[in-house]
């Protein structure tokens, strides 16, 4: 298992951005989610991760194409210590 803040430079995280949402107490949010077939982790609080497909034009089969200090900033932080590698996660 991969710890938080440790990157494995896998390229998983460049194939699916994880997005923030909190939902209402009625569920909106993830009845839209389900009928679009994404998939989304319920947290705390009403919080939920949603995981949209997308591949970072960036993205090589080396890796990023992008020097370290070319890279955008949330690219640069990830994994911060309080996310997790997508390295593991054989779902993504």
């Amino acid at each position: 298992m991969a710890f938080p803040g440790v990157c494995r430079k896998c390229g998983k995280c460049c194939r699916v951005l994880i997005v923030p949402f909190i939902d209402d107490e009625a569920g909106v949010l993830r009845e839209f989610l389900d009928a679009r077939g994404i998939k989304y982790t319920v947290l705390e609080g009403g919080r939920l991760d949603a995981e949209v497909p997308h591949v970072c034009p960036q993205l090589t089969p080396d890796g990023c194409a992008l020097e370290e200090a070319g890279k955008p900033l949330a690219c640069r932080l990830f994994p911060a210590a309080d996310q997790r590698c997508l390295y593991d996660r054989s779902d993504v």
